[in-house]
C-alpha cells in the first residue's frame, strides 16, 4: 500500500504554512500509512478515526478532534451510520508554531513528556469554531489566508487557556526541518535502495 503525503498530496503545487481542507470520503480506510509533513488538527465531523503514531494509538469520534505533530502515522477511517466520512484538516508548519509561541511568550514545563498525538472533547466554543472554518474555506485564497492565521492563533490560544501548554512541547523537539526532512525521506523510501 502506497503512503499519503499530507498536506503535499492535496495541495501538489504549492501548500504554505498553514492550510485548510474539507475531507469527505465514502470509502474506509485501515490503516494507511500517512506521512504528515505538517502538524494537523483533524476536526472530525462524521465518523471515527484511529492514528497509531509513535507506539500508541489515539481513536476518536465525531465528539471529539485529535492535534498530531508532523511525522509518519498509520491512520484507519471508519464511515458514519449514514455512511460517510469527514474531516476538516487544518495544517500548519512548526515555524508558524515557533512563531506562535514567541509572540504570546508562552512558557514551557521542559518536564513534561511531550506526546505526537492529543485527543480533545468538542464543547460550543470547538464546534463554532469547525462551523466558522467551513465558511473561510470558501473564501478568496488572500483572505482565506490571512484569516487561517488569526484562526490558527485562536484555537491553540483556547487549548491553552484549558489544558495548558505542555502539549506545544512536541511542536520544539526535533523541529529542525532539514533534519526532520531527511527522516522523511529515509523513512518513505525503506524498502528501496
Amino acid at each position: 500500500m502506497k503512503s499519503i503525503q499530507l498536506p503535499n498530496d492535496i495541495f501538489p503545487d504549492h501548500f504554505e504554512h498553514i492550510n485548510l481542507f474539507d475531507y469527505n470520503s465514502s470509502h474506509e480506510i485501515l490503516k494507511q500509512q500517512v506521512i504528515l509533513n505538517q502538524n494537523t488538527f483533524s476536526f472530525l465531523v462524521e465518523g471515527t478515526k484511529e492514528v497509531i503514531f509513535d507506539n500508541s494509538c489515539k481513536t476518536i469520534d465525531q465528539s471529539q478532534f485529535i492535534l498530531m505533530k508532523a511525522g509518519h502515522c498509520l491512520m484507519t477511517e471508519k464511515l458514519s451510520t449514514v455512511e460517510n466520512y469527514r474531516s476538516i484538516l487544518l495544517f500548519f508548519s512548526n515555524d508558524r508554531m515557533i512563531e506562535f509561541i514567541n509572540k504570546y511568550n508562552i512558557s514551557l514545563n521542559h518536564n513534561s513528556q511531550p506526546s505526537s498525538v492529543y485527543t480533545f472533547v468538542y464543547d460550543d466554543f470547538t464546534s463554532r469554531f469547525i462551523e466558522s472554518l467551513s465558511e473561510i474555506n470558501k473564501l478568496p485564497i488572500a483572505t482565506k489566508n490571512r484569516l487561517l492565521n488569526l484562526k490558527l492563533e485562536e484555537i491553540m490560544l483556547y487549548l491553552l487557556e484549558l489544558h495548558g501548554s505542555d502539549f506545544l512541547l512536541s511542536f520544539l523537539s526535533n523541529n529542525n526541518n532539514q533534519t526532520q526532512k531527511f527522516i522523511q525521506t529515509i523513512e518513505s523510501n525503506i524498502l528501496n535502495n
